[in-house]
């Protein structure tokens, strides 16, 4: 996602330049004039109208999310963590797709994304959706002790590719998966995590499928991993 987020920066920084403010204050100034608070999907579809209509901007595409959320439909799961919140598009889109009685910990290291994405998941009225500002590296270890959160049902990850590996790693470790966790990673090919996904699809203790997406405003191919954790080394069940 890092490596992403360069590749896009050149335009939007000429918009800063021009307009005098990002496109993620934009963004939630169009939300907030637009969507109609606690409406979940019109906090989304306003997203969705921005983009479109408005500017380009980085954001899972639609067709992953409508895979995720068959998907989430499917395992109605009830623990469940993001890793790489950005303005919380992905968190909102999941939340709509969870079991009563579900949470969801989304992290998010930039501390102005984290503001944005707490108003519009606020906006979109959803009490189940915590966002954390901070490092992956350093909240994964206190989800049982901070956040009351123990096995996963469901892991989507979405930050930065260099991490995706060494805190699914963490993860198993800290025996916070279970089998039959599902994880989900973004951006497996384009920028790329080729350590993980190796990882992912050349261990028995995971069974992976990709889907396969062109990556909006781009072109280029990309997909997302969804695997399903069948125990590990540690005793998981």
């Amino acid at each position: 996602m890092l490596r992403f987020m360069i590749y896009v920066s050149i335009p939007n920084a000429w918009r800063r330049l021009r307009y005098g403010n990002a496109t993620e204050d934009r963004l939630l100034e169009f939300v907030k004039s637009t969507a109609v608070e606690g409406d979940a999907a019109s906090v989304l579809s306003a997203v969705d109208r921005f983009k479109d209509e408005k500017e380009w901007m980085v954001s899972i595409e639609r067709r992953k999310m409508e895979k995720i959320g068959t998907v989430l439909e499917e395992t109605k799961p009830k623990n469940c963590l993001e890793l790489g919140t950005y303005l919380g598009y992905s968190a909102v889109s999941t939340a709509v797709h969870l079991p009563e009685g579900a949470r969801l910990i989304t992290v998010e290291i930039n501390e102005k994304y984290a503001s944005i994405a707490k108003q519009l998941v606020d906006m979109a009225g959803l009490n189940q959706v915590s966002v954390v500002t901070g490092k992956s590296s350093d909240v994964i270890p206190e989800l049982c002790s901070r956040y009351s959160m123990d096995k996963l049902d469901y892991l989507f990850i979405d930050h930065f590719g260099s991490q995706y590996l060494p805190d699914l790693e963490r993860l198993e470790e800290l025996h916070l998966l279970r089998k039959g966790t599902v994880i989900v990673a973004d951006n497996v090919l384009f920028p790329g995590c080729p350590d993980y996904i190796k990882y992912v699809e050349g261990s028995n203790k995971f069974t992976t499928e990709r889907f396969y997406c062109k990556v909006d405003g781009l072109g280029v191919q990309d997909a997302i991993a969804i695997s399903v954790y069948n125990g590990g080394d540690h005793g998981d069940d």
